[in-house]
């Protein structure tokens, strides 16, 4: 992703209009929607799939109309059809899990640039085409600025862009975690 090249936004984020985590396709987990949903996969700093969060836009406006994680929606239908998870999805449902914010997988590709913080994976990837020259992480909602989503950066210099509505309580926590993540 370095500047002045051209790159493909959905590849280096690995969204995908259509397309599987695990072997499992969209279609499989939602049926007919599956194919009007976009997939956010986060992946931790060192290449490994984390979860893939799956997310139904109405095409009219572009508002989220729906969302959630392919694991959990996958393991409901399978549930519904008294049939077994599989053993991936058996594994991953007994790991510790760590919060992960999406786009960290490309930290290492963008040592030196600062880290702009923002609630929503789409917001970072629109904002990677309009402004490659910061690293966009997305932390998911107004509530998941923590210390776990931001122990990876805090040597970088970060900028917070929440959400409307959200300057407030970012402030707050902001504050906090300079005191404790951010020394």
């Amino acid at each position: 992703m370095s500047a002045g090249k051209p790159f493909l936004i959905f590849e280096c984020f690995v969204c995908n209009a259509a397309s599987n985590f695990n072997g499992v396709t969209f279609f499989q987990v939602f049926g007919k929607m599956g194919s009007l949903c976009t997939e956010y996969q986060h992946i931790m700093p060192d290449g490994t799939p984390y979860g893939a969060q799956v997310v139904l836009y109405d095409p009219g406006t572009g508002k989220r109309q729906k969302n959630g994680w392919i694991h959990t929606a996958l393991k409901s239908r399978l549930s519904k059809k008294g049939q077994a998870s599989p053993e991936w999805l058996k594994n991953y449902e007994h790991a510790p899990k760590i919060p992960v914010s999406f786009g960290l997988h490309l930290l290492e590709e963008s040592y030196g640039k600062p880290v702009a913080v923002v609630e929503s994976a789409k917001t970072g990837v629109i904002m990677t085409a309009i402004q490659p020259k910061a690293l966009w992480l997305a932390v998911g909602s107004l509530s998941n600025l923590n210390e776990q989503r931001l122990k990876e950066v805090k040597d970088f210099e970060i900028v917070l862009y929440p959400d409307l509505g959200g300057f407030e309580r970012w402030i707050m926590k902001a504050d906090t975690l300079r005191k404790k993540v951010l020394k």
